[in-house]
């Protein structure tokens, strides 16, 4: 009897111990993790550059591992130069090649979706195929 509970015990904890630990929804590609500078764009796609970090007074994105996403953009709502910009905090996911944003920004928070063209070590390209801007109340 003690073998047979013995025998449950062990058979649980491999199929607890196989548990799939990197959800693709939250780490996506493992290109994609770290930082894109240098957005160039052609209507609703977006071309970067991996960035060892973000580039200081240039706008940039970093997409950081469990799914935790920072934005550097302008801090206020005024695009006239001098800008200052900031560091927003914000949360992504990925189902297949659509990458699901939300971040901070000066007036609240905007949302992001995404569709992932090509990523590479060195190159993302992605297309916009919304980016909403919810006023904070």
């Amino acid at each position: 009897m003690k073998t047979r509970f013995l025998l449950i015990g062990v058979l649980i904890l491999a199929f607890v111990s196989c548990e799939n630990k990197n959800d693709p929804s939250l780490t996506g590609k493992p290109e994609l993790i770290g930082s894109w500078v240098s957005p160039s764009y052609t209507d609703s796609t977006v071309n970067y550059s991996k960035g060892s970090k973000l580039v200081d007074n240039q706008y940039g994105i970093t997409f950081l591992a469990a799914g935790k996403f920072v934005e550097r953009t302008n801090s206020g709502w005024c695009g006239t130069p001098p800008v200052t910009l900031t560091d927003n905090n914000g949360t992504w996911s990925m189902r297949d090649s659509v990458i699901s944003i939300k971040v901070a920004y000066w007036g609240g928070e905007a949302v992001y979706k995404w569709k992932i063209i090509s990523v590479t070590a060195d190159k993302l390209k992605v297309k916009i195929l919304s980016q909403n801007y919810n006023l904070a109340d």
